[in-house]
């Protein structure tokens, strides 16, 4: 070899880093992130530098129920440019405390870190878009923490690959891969929507960073952001920093990759995980020096590589607006599998609900600030069912102004002090979406319901019209009902005198002809006492209503001379103390009429209250009335099915053909008295 081909082999090689030349390098700098495998974490050790933290929320399911998680997500640089990493921790038994004590303790930007007997989690490379594409687990690796830097690490993560390259992603039915990139970005005008996961400030961003695809021309790919912003502003902090990288060269980090079907272009959108930053590092020098001439290159010149976004913001649908199609919520879970297909995105009106308000430490909010409750107990006279709630529907309930910048604020105020109340009865509108097709999986980039489940969110809510009794147009619906399986958890209404133990059950309502089980008794009580006060806590009370009477005529019209007196027992905090005695006023008929719901029979003629609702004295002939109807109707709402769901898998045979329509929120369709 000559001294010339010698010295050029040495320049050669100085001018390589160490991964690429098959050498670990000064062992005191940690071994390259390329030499890196799951033999080889077991032996050798890696310097990192911790370049972002943060905790992300994210879903999943569990025993076919959604799930809630959080996840402490850090990326890591390494001493070679444009090799970074994922690390990785989940919480254990929901115990986001100590994800966010790591965070502020030990996973500060800046902390540089020697990693030893590194193990990796099992989580699918689709979702790491670092270019090393495993993710370390930070629960089970050893790190320890380096005061200095024994070599230079890049405090920001470069994504080396060019925009060309992204032709060459795979996919494949169903996967998103994410990835990260480095270019110059150009942005269109910033726009304000309510889109369906809240108010958003929304860009479209084309990027090029110079490289060249295969017909010579420069590679460019295209994406809208939607960045949360302030309800009804024009003015995003977050979008105003992004805007403001026109023609700098910026890093994207986890923006996804898709395609609707095998024959469309390419997508690109942005994933929970996405940010970005200002580009540092070779590659952010070269596009500075690049940036005038790309971002003036002409469309002959250039090759979007991926479809343009054509998303144009929706009117927002008034689900007031149309009719609603008359329906029981023992209806509406039948309403699954084939059986939603007929009725896929329509909307119906259940009146005579209790919607149960939320426990205290139930999680409000969706990850992007929205409020939203996935699960909320629907009960009527004829079943219990699961649902969705919405934020204006749970602020009306709620009895806060939807359009009130406050109101989340007061609502989530309210549920984390147990005093949020909703009403007894209200009147609902739900709307429906079938199981995602699968045509509908493969263009979806996002993760949606499960294909089996059927989508129920209360998208309209008010307390319930108690003039609006139920009417003829429920027998219709309980000629359907005949077809269901029996059902128990009902809340089904009563003269108190009707309620009785149950071997197996709750309760049961013993209507002459026929028992009914169920979950909870609905009646109207009239007290002529006051309400006993017992404390038996630090600001919760035992309240006792003795000689409690039936407010509603028994099945033949008449009322007992004197009437049963009963006892009713409940418990309530000092906050709602006022709204759940049964005091009687001073003045008038001296007698308090409420609603009630009851549990359990406590003993002879005693029973226990879940909650109350007072009736005002103008109400009351309303109430009674009410009430009487919806014994009427319990008493008929009958189950004669099996435990198989009735077939009615066509529009003509569902029973969503021949339903009413309610043209107005609390009302019932126009019909004769029942």
């Amino acid at each position: 070899m000559s001294k010339t081909q010698a010295s050029d082999k040495e320049n050669t090689s100085a001018a390589m880093p160490a991964s690429s030349q098959g050498e670990g390098g000064d062992p005191s700098h940690g071994m390259p992130l390329l030499e890196l495998n799951k033999r080889t974490a077991k032996i050798g050790n890696w310097i990192m530098k911790v370049s972002k933290a943060r905790i992300l929320e994210y879903g999943s399911m569990y025993q076919g129920k959604p799930q809630t998680n959080h996840k402490l997500l850090v990326i890591f640089t390494t001493k070679d440019e444009g090799q970074y990493c994922t690390g990785l921790m989940k919480t254990v038994k929901k115990n986001v405390d100590e994800l966010k004590t790591l965070l502020s303790t030990k996973f500060l930007e800046g902390n540089v870190f020697r990693m030893t007997k590194i193990t990796f989690t099992a989580d699918n490379t689709d979702y790491i878009s670092t270019p090393f594409k495993s993710a370390i687990d930070l629960r089970t690796t050893t790190y320890t923490r380096l005061l200095t830097e024994p070599c230079h690490i890049p405090s920001v993560p470069s994504p080396p690959s060019p925009i060309k390259e992204i032709v060459s992603i795979p996919l494949r039915k169903g996967n998103s891969p994410t990835f990260d990139v480095t270019a110059v970005p150009t942005f269109s005008p910033v726009r304000y929507a309510q889109t369906g996961k809240g108010y958003r400030a929304i860009v479209d961003v084309t990027l090029v960073d110079g490289s060249i695809t295969s017909t010579n021309k420069n590679a460019e790919i295209f994406f809208t952001t939607y960045i949360p912003a302030s309800q009804g502003k024009q003015d995003c902090e977050a979008m105003n920093a992004l805007v403001q990288q026109q023609g700098k060269p910026t890093s994207f980090f986890a923006l996804k990759i898709f395609t609707r079907t095998t024959a469309d272009k390419r997508e690109i959108t942005a994933s929970d995980d996405f940010f970005w930053i200002p580009a540092e590092g070779n590659k952010a020098e070269q596009l500075q020096l690049e940036s005038q001439g790309l971002q003036s290159l002409p469309d002959s010149q250039r090759e979007r590589l991926t479809k343009t976004d054509d998303w144009e913001p929706k009117q927002a649908r008034d689900f007031l607006a149309e009719p609603a199609l008359h329906n029981t919520l023992a209806l509406l879970e039948a309403y699954s599998g084939n059986n939603a297909r007929p009725v896929d995105d329509k909307v119906f009106q259940l009146n005579y609900c209790q919607i149960e308000p939320p426990e205290m430490g139930t999680n409000l909010l969706t990850k992007w600030g929205n409020l939203f409750l996935p699960r909320t107990l629907a009960q009527d006279p004829t079943a219990s069912l699961t649902l969705a709630l919405r934020e204006k529907a749970a602020l009306s309930l709620a009895g806060l102004d939807p359009d009130d910048k406050t109101a989340s604020d007061t609502f989530q105020r309210l549920a984390a002090e147990g005093t949020l109340q909703f009403p007894l009865l209200s009147s609902i509108r739900v709307h429906l979406r079938a199981p995602t097709t699968e045509a509908e999986l493969q263009s979806s980039p996002s993760d949606g319901p499960e294909r089996d489940r059927v989508s129920l969110v209360i998208v309209e809510a008010e307390e319930q019209d108690l003039s609006q009794a139920p009417n003829n147009s429920f027998l219709d619906l309980l000629t359907y009902l005949s077809e269901c399986a029996p059902r128990t958890d009902g809340m089904v209404a009563a003269n108190l005198d009707m309620i009785e133990r149950s071997a197996h059950y709750p309760l049961q309502v013993n209507f002459g002809d026929h028992v009914r089980q169920c979950d909870k008794a609905l009646v109207l009580v009239i007290s002529k006492e006051k309400t006993i006060q017992t404390k038996i806590g630090e600001g919760s009370y035992r309240l006792t209503t003795r000689n409690v009477i039936d407010g509603v005529p028994d099945q033949t019209g008449l009322v007992e001379e004197p009437p049963a007196a009963f006892t009713l027992v409940g418990m309530c905090t000092e906050q709602n103390l006022k709204d759940a005695t049964l005091d009687p006023p001073r003045s008038g008929k001296k007698q308090q009429a409420a609603l009630a719901l009851i549990t359990s029979v406590l003993g002879d003629g005693a029973f226990m209250l879940q909650m109350v609702q007072l009736v005002p004295q103008d109400d009351f002939a309303s109430a009674s009335r009410l009430v009487m109807k919806l014994i009427e109707l319990s008493r008929k709402t009958q189950f004669h099915g099996t435990d198989t769901r009735p077939s009615w898998e066509t529009t003509e045979t569902h029973p969503a053909a021949k339903m009413r329509k309610c043209r107005k929120l609390g009302n019932n369709p126009t019909d004769c008295s029942l």
